[in-house]
């Protein structure tokens, strides 16, 4: 039997984030975001953004994130970042803003060429001077589109994060 490299990737994702939602005591809750998007020249993605590890103890900790289906000739950032005022998490609509700021955190990112990811987080609560989830500002982990295409809302996806 051949699978193919998409359906491998997706499989040892799914199984990493299994291994660490086992052995990881901030590995709960789990949460999960899907959204299908079209480029301007008619390519359909169906991104899939999984992360565990969201409720973190009040000095930060690790966030297990992985993903599938994004546009594999867009770069794609996968960081810690404060929720813009007017976005509402989950309603792709209202993701018309750039999430900033942001914070990449400490970790290991795997990305292929197939769309695929997976990432370790190290995260803390303060992103910037002034800036600290739970306080300041709402946090998610988040998707974008690198710095290539700053302006692209297209692979915004957000999953909320909880700090002790």
């Amino acid at each position: 039997m051949t699978y193919s490299k998409r359906t491998l990737l997706t499989v040892l994702a799914a199984a990493g984030l299994a291994l660490a939602t086992a052995t990881t005591a901030t590995a709960a809750p789990v949460g999960a975001a899907v959204r299908s998007v079209t480029t301007p020249d008619g390519h359909t993605f169906r991104l899939r953004m999984v992360a565990a590890g969201l409720d973190l103890p009040a000095g930060g900790g690790t966030v297990h994130v992985s993903g599938s289906g994004y546009n594999a000739d867009q770069g794609i950032v996968i960081a810690l970042c404060a929720i813009p005022a007017g976005v509402t998490v989950g309603t792709p609509s209202t993701y018309t803003q750039a999430p900033t700021p942001c914070l990449g955190g400490s970790g290991s990112t795997t990305e292929s060429d197939d769309g695929a990811f997976a990432a370790d987080l190290v995260v803390k609560p303060r992103i910037a001077s002034g800036v600290v989830c739970g306080d300041t500002v709402r946090c998610a982990i988040v998707t974008k589109a690198d710095s290539t295409a700053p302006g692209n809302r297209l692979y915004d996806q957000y999953i909320k994060v909880n700090f002790g």
